[in-house]
């Protein structure tokens, strides 16, 4: 199996949601830490804000990582997959 193209869009949704879960593992506690250490609503704002600008971020860069690689497998052959069925 060769992948040869991969769909911008769904790429870049993919890549959001994952980095949302990502921003949340990290966000939380950081947001918590700064709560205790410096100020409440600083460690509200990184709990809530900092999933969405991971997010955003991951949308961005999964979307242009899409196209990139859409444009190098045109000259590269796209990339070789070995899938073995049960």
């Amino acid at each position: 199996m060769i992948i040869q193209r991969i769909n911008r869009s769904s790429f870049a949704k993919f890549s959001g949601i994952f980095c949302i879960l990502i921003g949340a593992i990290v966000s939380i506690p950081a947001g918590l830490y700064f709560m205790i250490k410096q100020s409440l609503m600083g460690g509200i704002m990184i709990i809530v804000f900092g999933p969405a600008i991971a997010g955003l971020y991951g949308v961005i860069t999964g979307f242009i990582f899409a196209l990139c690689f859409n444009a190098v497998s045109r000259f590269a052959g796209g990339i070789k997959l070995e899938v073995q069925q049960q």
